[in-house]
């Protein structure tokens, strides 16, 4: 942060200070609806009418005042914001991480179903092996490693040689 504006405000002087991107490096992005006072959108229309502010849209400023803010909360431990979203944080970790063992289970038990219910070894190689292509295009980690040993253990006799 550089130039001081008024009171207690800083504004950045390098474009990489401001954050208007719209997805994450993986392309995901969440949409959000927010009503704002109508002096509010004055401002935000003036603001982009300036050539030395980066911004083009609304949207890049509401984006870079979120980001800002958040940071701050993050970052402001004394007033209690920072520890709050880091314990929610955690706990989104913990439970997605839970729903990622709930799907694991429940995607055995259907393809153990969907095995049980056919005789013809040539499908239940198809389906195995779909399953074995599939998990291999997964991120690399633990779920992935996950998948694979239990494939090998519980269906390799389906598996083609080059799936494992």
């Amino acid at each position: 942060m550089a130039t001081g504006m008024g009171k207690g405000l800083s504004f950045p002087k390098d474009d990489e200070d401001f954050v208007f991107h719209a997805t994450d490096k993986k392309g995901h992005r969440v949409d959000i609806r927010a009503a704002i006072p109508p002096e509010i959108d004055q401002i935000l229309n003036q603001i982009i009418a300036r050539p030395h502010y980066p911004y083009r849209t609304k949207a890049d400023i509401i984006r870079d005042s979120l980001y800002h803010r958040v940071k701050w909360l993050c970052e402001n431990v004394d007033g209690g914001y920072g520890q709050m979203l880091r314990c929610v944080k955690a706990i989104d970790d913990i439970l997605s991480e839970e729903k990622l063992r709930q799907d694991f289970d429940k995607q055995l038990r259907q393809l153990r179903s969907t095995l049980g219910n056919t005789d013809d070894p040539e499908r239940m190689k198809l389906l195995v092996n779909g399953v074995a292509k599939q998990v291999y295009e997964m991120a690399e980690g633990y779920w992935k490693e996950r998948y694979l040993k239990t494939l090998k253990n519980e269906f390799g006799y389906l598996l083609e040689p080059w799936s494992m």
